[in-house]
């Protein structure tokens, strides 16, 4: 599955304008070859909270933050992680997709896109769903 192909599943979920709940959507029967590299974050009044790192996604970036916050990422480069949770927060306030581009050390790059899901009631953005996508060369770790 490509970026575009989870932009699209994500957009047949929507109603009407709005975008979809956490509950609308069902990744590991609807969309399963892409789950071990999507990341579920919640975006609370106190920073992005990682409900959900996919193992794939966790193992390339060697650490598992599934139950961490954001900023906690201390195994980052300290402008790295605001540039992310800049990112994080744009996509939240936005409440529309957000395709970044990281480009490797050792050549390739990564893409990962966001994109808001909504409270029950659809009036906030209360989670982010991301999915990343290799491009070119990644072999080992993405640091």
């Amino acid at each position: 599955m490509s970026w575009p192909e989870l932009l699209a599943y994500w957009r047949s979920k929507h109603t009407g304008d709005v975008p979809p709940a956490r509950a609308a959507i069902d990744p590991i029967s609807e969309i399963p070859k892409i789950v071990r590299n999507l990341m579920l974050i919640d975006c609370l009044a106190d920073g992005f909270h990682y409900r959900l790192v996919g193992s794939e996604l966790a193992a390339k970036v060697g650490q598992d933050m599934t139950g961490h916050m954001a900023a906690e990422s201390g195994r980052f480069d300290p402008i790295l992680t605001q540039r992310w949770i800049a990112a994080l927060d744009l996509a939240m306030r936005a409440g529309e997709p957000q395709l970044l581009r990281s480009d490797l050390e050792g050549g390739g790059s990564i893409l990962t896109l966001l994109l808001p899901l909504v409270s029950a009631d659809g009036s906030t953005v209360d989670m982010l769903m991301g999915g990343c996508f290799p491009e070119g060369p990644t072999e080992g770790h993405w640091h």
